[in-house]
């Protein structure tokens, strides 16, 4: 059966019947490798219903739909943090594929509170995907290859529950960016402006690299500016990254931008 039929199949057949399992991270590689429907979450009695949804989960699904990233660099990009990342609908689409990220803590927050949380997970990672609710169910499909990492670091979410737990409180909304005059100035000055990626710390290098990209292309930057920022900031770390690695996780997909 085509992709294509065993989505509109699992679609039409995942109201209900949804199992709680405990599973290691490591076996969720498994479930990939399946033709079936899942969620981090528990539904109440096994029925897919937004009142039904108990909350507690220590992995978080990523679902990229249109990414200038494809699933080979992000697997490089998130080299350091444990993950599983597999293609969805369409098996030859590298931009489409969905990740999973262990936690390094079990996390129970609201709905209201979950989109916020979900940007400040972007923000950290520098990888776009869809801000999706807790209730929305995923779809994995047989054949599937998996790219995972095992040995690495569990993803450090204590910052992003406190700031989105603040933003939540303020109602903050995405800033709006500056005028043309201070975003000249504050690309004049990519020392202060983009600090965070050049005094970043240890194992977070690509990723901040990644972060000041999408903030210079968000000023206005062209991508030659870009792609010399990344330069920069990679030349001035004490540990600079391989630049055949350099290209693969990050100068490749700022290109395509």
């Amino acid at each position: 059966m085509k992709s294509k039929k065993i989505k509109e199949y699992m679609q039409k057949n995942s109201a209900d019947g949804f199992e709680y399992v405990e599973a290691s991270f490591k076996d969720l590689a498994d479930l990939l490798k399946l033709n079936c429907a899942y969620t981090p979450f528990k539904f109440k009695d096994g029925k897919r219903n937004k009142a039904n949804l108990e909350g507690k989960t220590n992995w978080l699904v990523l679902d990229i739909d249109d990414a200038n990233i494809t699933e080979e660099e992000a697997h490089l990009l998130l080299s350091d943090i444990n993950h599983h990342i597999a293609r969805t609908s369409n098996p030859d689409n590298a931009f489409k594929f969905r990740i999973l990220i262990e936690l390094n803590e079990v996390i129970d927050i609201s709905e209201l509170q979950w989109k916020y949380f979900l940007r400040e997970v972007m923000d950290m990672l520098g990888i776009k995907f869809d801000l999706l609710p807790k209730s929305q169910i995923y779809f994995a499909y047989a054949g599937r290859k998996v790219l995972s990492v095992l040995d690495g670091e569990k993803l450090n979410v204590k910052e992003a529950i406190t700031k989105s737990a603040e933003a939540l409180v303020t109602k903050e909304t995405v800033k709006s960016k500056p005028n043309k005059g201070k975003s000249k100035e504050l690309l004049d000055n990519p020392l202060d402006t983009f600090s965070f990626a050049f005094e970043a710390k240890n194992g977070e290098g690509s990723r901040s690299m990644i972060r000041a990209a999408y903030y210079a292309k968000d000023l206005g930057a062209d991508t030659n500016y870009i792609l010399d920022l990344i330069d920069q900031i990679n030349n001035y770390w004490e540990y600079s990254i391989e630049q055949e690695r350099l290209e693969n996780t990050i100068k490749n997909q700022i290109r395509r931008w």
